[in-house]
């Protein structure tokens, strides 16, 4: 009897556990102006009820140079318990949710936050864990950012230095500056001054094209490699014959 017991249980295991990797896990794409946030949703199909699911957690990996993790918001199912989301690496984003109640149905798990700054991102989920159940059934979102007013009045020849635009400001925790080569420069010196004139990161910047549009993009990080402090900073870019400063607010 005790067997038979044993057995049944293992099957009604097995049975919830091959019901859990049914469902779908998806995150959905969209577009959003440099500078500008979107949300993007990761949703979830097939919580049936009587389902112990308790708990998810995942990973998204994306390109930071791309877009830049903003915030996030609760979903509309998973609303008791603990969620935790963090970026503990740019370009990677952890979510994690624990609770008490067993969830049934479909719906947004999570809602995250998003700074367009250039070009498109994929949004890759991975690791994705039903109460330590690897669900595999997953779908990656895209997000591509629409950055067309960088490239206007761009002089056919570029005489001095000039910072176009810095994308996103505010931003956290990082921003791209976008800045113009002039004619005849192939290196400039971009430097970070805090709102003491104290320098807090300094970019070399080589081998760039002369008369062109360049970029850099700064992770909020010092020369040490640490985080700085949320507040306002100096971008300045330097040429040999000119330079240009702009402004720009880190918030936290």
């Amino acid at each position: 009897m005790k067997n038979l017991i044993i057995i049944i249980c293992l099957l009604a295991a097995i049975t919830l556990l091959a019901d859990l990797q049914d469902a779908e896990i998806t995150v959905s794409s969209g577009s959003v102006n440099a500078g500008e946030s979107i949300t993007i949703e990761v949703s979830t199909t097939e919580l049936i009820e009587d389902y112990d699911a308790i708990s998810f957690q995942f990973t998204i990996s994306f390109d930071y140079e791309s877009i830049t993790y903003s915030d996030y918001t609760v979903g509309d199912i998973f609303l008791d318990g603990m969620l935790l989301v963090n970026e503990p690496l740019p370009g990677e984003l952890r979510a994690a949710r624990a609770g008490v109640v067993a969830q049934t149905g479909s719906g947004v798990l999570l809602r995250l936050t998003f700074v367009g700054i250039d070009g498109s991102s994929t949004l890759d989920i991975h690791d994705f864990k039903y109460n330590n159940v690897l669900i595999e059934n997953t779908t990656d979102g895209n997000i591509d950012v629409i950055n067309n007013d960088i490239t206007e009045n761009i002089p056919a020849q570029i005489t001095q230095v000039g910072i176009q635009s810095i994308s996103p400001n505010p931003f956290n925790p990082s921003t791209t500056i976008n800045f113009l080569v002039p004619v005849g420069e192939s290196s400039l010196t971009l430097n970070i001054y805090s709102v003491r004139g104290q320098l807090v990161k300094r970019f070399h910047l080589n081998e760039l094209s002369p008369n062109s549009l360049s970029n850099v993009n700064w992770q909020g990080l010092d020369e040490h490699g640490s985080e700085v402090a949320s507040g306002i900073y100096f971008c300045e870019v330097k040429g040999a014959t000119s330079k240009a400063c702009s402004k720009m607010l880190l918030l936290k």
